[in-house]
């Protein structure tokens, strides 16, 4: 998540246009676009000063030039002022009356928290966010809210937390939001799958994500996405893949003067290169982390540019710095709740010690470490089952301790005459408390397992969600690439156990680039999603059809003969033509299709090569006129 010129847009639409006048609108907004897109921020803070004076403006128009200023702080990776702006923004909603306002000021306060590494207070300012949004029933602003909390619970390593809110954002987004929304979500969940390690599947969803984002020309969300796919490579160790894509996403910030993420960068070149083993760049990053970091105010970073020093002193074999290093970077992320980084610290401070031979003390830190992992992991439903106990054990003790009180009260009372009765009752009390104590432990030990089994099997259940949310094309709902690859797969191998051939078919939107071009990139999206449903349509049960890249769909025929795969295909190339979807750029004024297709045993000796035949088949199709199938044997115009 980042604060971009068009999320700032966006907000100011929905805040200030349901109040005033159409006219009024598109002179405010013309009025204050013009003011950001001046390159001199100096200048663009004194025109949004000159602005707030205006007697002109309505109080929702005067709540987003309070935004505006806090967004060009924000540009100017101030970002004290800019906290201190979205504070100001949500008392002068709230003084006026503008409860939407009011909501959306408490979002950005959540934000400049949780740039500034503030995750506690954050997912505060989101919450109450996010309560007003509830009650006033807006279900894409409850999403936006949902998807900014796991964010920030990613970050601190809740993921229980980040799944289930996740889970609440993604289908709100689906059924209510726009396709940039569903883009967002993909892409946040992605960065979840790099926290499980998942790194495959996170690598393929950012590859569908960075496509999207180069068709809409999104420079800003692009470089993130550049930078977490970065993140993601250099976890698989692709270091080459790593290193392009985070230099990608430098280039961008550096040319927007982005320090602060600029920092986040560097950061993430010092750690590839320590893994890497490029020790002497690691150190060079690592530094420019810390200076940099601190100029900007990017706490996270300077705890792990803290980190990443140490790593490349320890290759150097200057101990006792790595062990200086390591407890400032602890220091600092406990300020920031940063646990992930304090329990890194702790492995390398293990062997730190250990190098300096002091056995004893690096065994302790080693098993601290070890313990401290294993409670991240589980930390979601260690706090849950934590909440429980404590609440179970405070009612024991207010039971006990309202036993103890009746006891000396009647002791007091009746010492004299009732000696023996007292002591009686006493014994059965105690008798009975310790029964009853026993039962209680039990029960309390059932409970609790039945909630461990409980959030284990939610916790599966999110899992396999998050699964087969990686298996779809976000746009068509098809089968994406990465399915493909894993069923054409298990296609190849039954054909090498049982002699099973199969067909595949690719087909390819004819002149598809000119009709983008001539229509737009939302007609192409449009265009797509109807042959998609059209394909699901009239293929065969057994068939599954796949988005095989950006206007070509894959299918897999399985159980069918060539001729009657080829036939099938010539079909639905005339049911897409009968679409009637004018097109001025093709020779039949309409939207066509042509389509290649091999079957698995024709004297072929891997997928790729079967894959290469279809492409081949493909462009022959093209080439000869279009609006066809090609195949060995037949050839269907």
């Amino acid at each position: 998540m980042h604060l971009s010129l068009r999320l700032f847009l966006i907000i100011v639409a929905l805040t200030v246009y349901p109040r005033i006048s159409v006219a009024d609108n598109s002179k405010f907004d013309q009025q204050l676009a013009d003011i950001q897109r001046l390159d001199d921020k100096a200048l663009v803070l004194s025109e949004l000063a000159t602005l707030m004076q205006s007697a002109d403006l309505v109080a929702s128009q005067k709540f987003s030039v309070h935004l505006a200023i806090m967004f060009t702080y924000h540009e100017l990776n101030d970002l004290d002022k800019a906290l201190a702006q979205a504070q100001k923004s949500q008392e002068f909603a709230s003084n006026v009356g503008l409860k939407k306002e009011v909501a959306t000021a408490h979002k950005m306060i959540g934000a400049m928290h949780y740039y500034r590494g503030e995750n506690k207070a954050a997912i505060v300012s989101y919450e109450r966010a996010l309560e007003i949004f509830i009650e006033m029933e807006l279900p894409v602003y409850q999403a936006n809210l949902h998807n900014n909390m796991a964010l920030v619970y990613t970050t601190t390593g809740e993921i229980a937390k980040a799944l289930q809110a996740y889970q609440t954002a993604e289908p709100l987004y689906q059924k209510y939001g726009d396709e940039e929304d569903k883009i967002d979500i993909r892409y946040n969940i992605a960065g979840l799958h790099i926290r499980l390690k998942k790194f495959d599947i996170a690598i393929d969803m950012l590859h569908e994500v960075i496509e999207k984002r180069l068709q809409m020309s999104d420079d800003e969300d692009l470089a993130s996405a550049y930078a977490d796919i970065g993140v993601a490579y250099k976890q698989a160790r692709q270091f080459k893949n790593a290193e392009h894509y985070m230099n990608k996403a430098m280039d961008y910030y550096l040319g927007q003067k982005n320090f602060y993420q600029v920092t986040s960068q560097y950061q993430n070149l010092s750690d590839l290169y320590n893994i890497s083993g490029e020790y002497e760049k690691a150190y060079d990053y690592a530094l420019k982390t810390i200076e940099l970091s601190q100029k900007v105010g990017h706490k996270k970073a300077f705890v792990g540019g803290l980190y990443t020093h140490a790593t490349s002193l320890f290759q150097q074999g200057q101990l006792d710095d790595v062990i200086e290093q390591l407890a400032l970077s602890t220091q600092k992320g406990q300020e920031i709740n940063y646990k992930p980084q304090i329990i890194e610290n702790l492995g390398l401070s293990a062997l730190a010690l250990a190098g300096k031979q002091d056995f004893t003390k690096s065994l302790k830190v080693y098993r601290e470490y070890l313990h401290e992992k294993h409670k991240l992991v589980n930390l979601a439903l260690d706090q849950q089952l934590a909440q429980f106990e404590v609440q179970q054990l405070t009612n024991q003790v207010q039971e006990l301790e309202q036993n103890k009180k009746f006891q000396l009260l009647e002791q007091k009372q009746q010492r004299q005459a009732w000696k023996n009765t007292v002591f009686a009752s006493v014994a059965g009390a105690l008798l009975i408390f310790f029964l009853y104590r026993r039962h209680a432990f039990n029960r309390l030990k059932q409970d609790l397992e039945v909630k461990v089994k409980q959030r284990t099997m939610e916790l599966e259940v999110a899992n396999k969600r998050l699964t087969e949310l990686s298996f779809l094309d976000g746009m068509t709902a098809l089968y994406n690439r990465r399915s493909f690859d894993v069923d054409m797969a298990e296609a190849w191998q039954r054909q090498a156990k049982d002699g099973e051939a199969f067909q595949l078919v690719i087909a390819s939107v004819d002149m598809f680039h000119q009709f983008n071009s001539n229509h737009g990139h939302l007609a192409g999206d449009d265009l797509l999603k109807k042959i998609a449903a059209l394909f699901r349509k009239h293929v065969r049960s057994q068939d599954r059809v796949y988005r095989f890249t950006g206007s070509e769909f894959a299918v897999l025929c399985l159980s069918c003969e060539m001729t009657v795969a080829t036939e099938l295909f010539e079909d639905i190339l005339s049911k897409v033509a009968a679409l009637d979807i004018p097109h001025d750029g093709s020779d039949y004024k309409v939207v066509t299709m042509s389509a290649g297709i091999c079957q698995s045993d024709d004297h072929v000796l891997s997928t790729e090569q079967l894959i290469d035949r279809v492409d081949q088949r493909l462009y022959i199709a093209k080439k000869t006129g279009r609006n066809q199938v090609i195949n060995q044997v037949v050839k269907a115009t």
